[in-house]
């Protein structure tokens, strides 16, 4: 007996559910593997760049603070714009920013 709501079905072949999808798996590995990196290798050296600047305590915190507090702001928009488009095409245009932002820097 199959019976469907709307347009999922509650009958689905063993198979379908089985597929790997290894492009996506990787995407997401990869872009969680980026943010963790970037917090986990920047934050450590963080009183080593400042010292250079000759900035104080409360300079390092208001940086991390600061980052924190824009991924907290970042994360509905991001979520929304991921529920309107689709996954896919956000984190490659953030990635693609990203990119872009790192290459137009200037360097020291």
């Amino acid at each position: 007996m199959a019976s469907a709501y709307g347009n999922v079905s509650l009958t689905c072949p063993a198979a379908a559910l089985q597929q790997p999808r290894v492009p996506t798996l990787l995407s997401a590995f990869l872009t969680l593997l980026n943010d963790r990196l970037s917090e986990s290798i920047v934050f450590p050296l963080l009183p080593f760049l400042l010292a250079s600047f000759n900035a104080d305590g409360r300079t390092l915190g208001l940086l991390a603070g600061s980052y924190a507090l824009a991924q907290f702001a970042a994360t509905p928009l991001i979520g929304a714009l991921s529920d309107r488009f689709g996954r896919r095409p956000v984190i490659a245009t953030a990635l693609q920013a990203r990119c872009w932002v790192w290459a137009c820097s200037p360097s020291p």
